[in-house]
């Protein structure tokens, strides 16, 4: 396992784990006696890190080429697309209604701050 996070609300240890070439999100109690497979993904996806944002899980990925950002539902482990690009988006953190990414549009990765309102 690695990448874990806290989840203080919810009082869980999410963390990335990785077996035959594919990344899965497992879920754990506060000292992970207790845990579950969220996702049960078999296509080879590779997912770098994951943060809290809101009900979900924010994970930056790679399905077949670029680094892109999706959202994993917390209940039921479903994928959806959250920010796709042709280039690479990564190592985002959610704060106080508050995402901040890096992107490499431009051939070098810059920061980001995207607001709720915005």
């Amino acid at each position: 396992l690695y990448s874990p996070v806290f989840d203080k609300e919810n009082n869980k240890i999410i963390a990335i784990n990785t077996y035959d070439g594919t990344s899965n999100i497992v879920v754990g109690n506060s000292n992970f006696s207790e845990y579950e497979i969220l996702t049960n993904f078999n296509d080879g996806i590779q997912i770098y890190s994951v943060s809290i944002y809101n009900d979900a899980y924010l994970i930056d990925a790679v399905r077949n080429h670029e680094r892109d950002l999706y959202l994993v539902n917390s209940i039921t482990g479903e994928l959806s697309e959250f920010m796709i690009k042709p280039w690479d988006l990564r190592d985002h953190e959610y704060v106080n209604g508050t995402l901040i990414y890096s992107d490499d549009k431009t051939g070098i990765y810059n920061l980001y701050m995207k607001n709720k309102e915005k």
